[in-house]
């Protein structure tokens, strides 16, 4: 049964000096769907317009972006007739729902679902800003195990996707954050360029997590970058533990002349 996920509204306008939130982008960063997501365009198209376009083709039209961009995208550079949105997005789903199945014990992201799991047993507000839908966040909470109430922002709670600030600035808007604030109490975790674009135009914070799929995160301005592949470990304690070490080492935001601490 899927469970059902409220907002995380505090209960006071502004937040304690000291008090920071956290808010996630969900593909690439707490599930491993990026390439998914790609396979299932390179598969769609295919199926729509009959030719197999290369992956790196289609993960540059995917990666970071909302879904209703990428298929307003996709549709204008094949030319495809309109009257086929409805047949392709159903396409696009069911083929992204039949490559994850394949994949599900290697689909969440140990490391940062862990760090996710930490701030909130910690007290802080955690939250998911993502391209894909509301429904699609529930989901992959749900198979993270998160049972407490977090802010969730999907592409139905804005009109312009990544790298557009609106995402995060509706996160913002729906936490009653002033701006000051936003600059000095709100830490973003992006995958992509795109995000780390989107966050930084909102006037946050951005911590890079670098992957395969992701090089130009120091270029995109992340106020700190870190490569997936230096904090994967062989536990889940483990992995938990050396992510947020090397957050506090190395994130270097400062309130009143106090660092940051995470444990």
């Amino acid at each position: 049964m899927q469970r059902s996920f409220s907002l995380f509204q505090p209960s006071y306008h502004g937040l304690p000096k000291m008090k920071y939130i956290f808010l996630f982008d969900m593909d690439g960063t707490l599930c491993d769907s990026e390439e998914i997501y790609a396979k299932a365009m390179q598969n769609t198209l295919e199926q729509v317009i009959g030719t197999r376009i290369a992956f790196d083709v289609a993960i540059s039209y995917t990666l970071g972006h909302c879904v209703n961009d990428v298929i307003a995208n996709v549709f204008s550079i094949y030319n495809i007739d309109l009257a086929k949105k409805d047949e392709f997005y159903h396409l696009i789903d069911n083929n992204f729902h039949q490559l994850r199945a394949k994949h599900l014990d290697k689909f969440l992201i140990t490391p940062t679902v862990e760090l996710f799991k930490h701030l909130l047993t910690k007290g802080y507000p955690v939250g998911v800003v993502s391209g894909s839908s509301r429904h699609d966040i529930a989901t992959v909470l749900n198979l993270m195990g998160i049972k407490s109430s977090v802010l969730i922002v999907g592409n139905e709670d804005y009109q312009h996707g990544k790298p557009s600030p609106e995402p995060y600035l509706t996160a913002a808007k729906r936490l009653h954050l002033s701006q000051e604030e936003i600059k000095h109490n709100v830490i973003v975790i992006e995958d992509s360029p795109v995000g780390v674009s989107a966050a930084l135009a909102a006037g946050m914070h951005v911590i890079g997590l670098q992957g395969s799929l992701a090089k130009s995160l120091h270029e995109a301005g992340a106020t700190a970058v870190l490569d997936k592949k230096d904090i994967g470990a062989e536990g889940k304690n483990e992995a938990k533990i050396n992510l947020i070490n090397w957050l506090s080492e190395y994130l270097s935001i400062s309130t009143n002349g106090k660092n940051m601490r995470f444990n």
